[in-house]
């Protein structure tokens, strides 16, 4: 489903009312703000006037960098991973739980999750979707409007995971003709975290307190691979 442009403004309400405006992050792949770079799909995405992309999750700073082709390209030697095949590297996030445990997870669009670069110590959301705005050299199809997700919760079980896809992907967000528009990032190979926030029943989720934060560090070097996020407290 298409995402709104106007996140920043709907987290607030997104704790109170069942509808929230597609947009709101780490949906699994979420989109940014009028003015910059997120929670998915299933995250969070806002948007950051500097930064690379977001999940779902609302970027504040700059993001993994824009190359094309594998390798590390722009990651300080730390954050580097070594990569023989060419960006991006679409990937997929596995939310489980191993300890037999119910848990839930926000979702409107998509899936709340957020995913944050070594490139900047981990400090800042990336933006993970264009969704809702315009491409910034594209300036001839007019403006996109969004409707309204449903916001409400994702329940996983040990034998029921929840799954969410990045393309590989990282945005920051602008304006052109007066629409709101994107640029868009190969993220490059490297160093990268994806966290999500666990809440033990539905009603927790959708008034957004949260139990605890999952989260996992991974290398992102090929498409097609998948991380496993446990959503269990021993397993964070």
């Amino acid at each position: 489903m298409a995402r709104s442009p106007l996140f920043p403004a709907l987290v607030a309400l997104a704790l109170t009312s069942p509808l929230l405006a597609c947009g709101g992050s780490t949906s699994d792949a979420g989109s940014g703000g009028s003015s910059g770079g997120g929670t998915g799909g299933t995250g969070a995405v806002g948007g950051s006037a500097t930064g690379g992309t977001a999940g779902l999750g609302g970027s504040t700073t700059g993001g993994a960098g824009g190359q094309t082709t594998g390798g590390s390209g722009g990651m300080p030697n730390e954050c580097q991973v070594p990569s023989s095949t060419p960006a991006p590297y679409a990937t997929t996030f596995r939310f489980v739980s191993k300890s037999g445990a119910s848990f839930y997870l926000a979702e409107d669009c998509g899936l709340r999750y957020r995913v944050s670069s070594c490139a900047d110590g981990y400090s800042a959301t990336l933006s993970l979707s264009g969704d809702c705005t315009i491409d910034c050299n594209d300036t001839q199809g007019g403006c996109i409007a969004c409707g309204a997700c449903p916001f409400s919760a994702k329940l996983v079980t040990t034998g029921s995971p929840a799954e969410t896809q990045w393309a590989g992907y990282t945005y920051t967000y602008d304006n052109s003709a007066g629409c709101s528009c994107h640029h868009q990032f190969t993220a490059p190979a490297g160093k990268y975290r994806v966290e999500v926030d666990v809440f033990a029943s539905e009603q927790d989720a959708l008034s957004g307190q949260p139990s605890h934060t999952a989260s996992v560090s991974f290398d992102l070097k090929e498409s097609g691979g998948v991380v496993e996020v446990p959503l269990d407290l021993l397993g964070t």
